[in-house]
């Protein structure tokens, strides 16, 4: 899969997080993701599912196809999808962004 440099960007900066992620109680951590088309790197996936683990968790996407391989992941690493909300922010287009509520069924 071809990363785009925000992708990269991303990944790179998550080693940035573990200081401050360790300050946090585990049931107070939340996170919002808005990726780019592309959707998360696997890294960022990792990350989020196995080191991080955020209580909950607010994905925006703006595609159907990267939103669905990375629920799939999420999932797997044990996040439940409490809610899906399409937007119709670009009316007579086929274009439908999308946020979606997930919650961690494992906290540390």
């Amino acid at each position: 899969m071809e990363q785009g440099a925000e992708a990269l960007a991303c990944a790179a900066r998550l080693p940035q997080l573990d200081p401050w992620w360790a300050e946090t109680p585990p049931g107070r951590r939340l996170g919002y993701l808005n990726p780019p088309r592309t959707g998360l790197e696997g890294e960022v996936l990792s990350w989020l599912g196995q080191v991080g683990r955020p209580a909950r968790l607010v994905y925006h996407s703006c595609s159907a196809g990267t939103l669905a391989r990375d629920l799939t992941a999420l999932c797997v690493d044990g996040y439940r999808v409490e809610r899906l909300t399409p937007y119709d922010f670009f009316p007579q287009t086929r274009h439908v962004e999308c946020q979606v509520h997930l919650t961690c069924s494992t906290v540390p």
